[in-house]
């Protein structure tokens, strides 16, 4: 995942996933790249936290992923909700 923080810098992440494990890298693994997503920590986590949808970065544009369609496609089910996440869409 490829984050900005406040739109100019620019930081790369690696995660590595297995279906026993998850690995957030914050230098190259050294593994070929399945699906690039480009967006901003602050999309991700209003995705997060149930304030926007998988769905809304999308097509807003603040999420772009490269890759094969299954991947793309898988995508969003990767994704979990913060338990918090049902609160904070009442609270809004």
């Amino acid at each position: 995942m490829r984050s900005a923080s406040g739109g100019s810098a620019k930081s790369r992440f690696w995660l590595v996933l297995s279906r026993a494990d998850v690995d957030l890298c914050l230098t190259d693994p050294g593994f070929g790249v399945d699906l690039t997503v480009a967006t901003s920590v602050r999309a991700m986590v209003e995705v997060w936290r149930g304030l926007s949808t998988f769905s809304q970065v999308t097509r807003d544009e603040r999420l772009r992923l490269e890759g094969p369609r299954e991947l793309r496609r898988a995508f969003p089910s990767w994704l979990m909700l913060s338990r918090f996440a049902p609160v904070a869409q009442r609270a809004v």
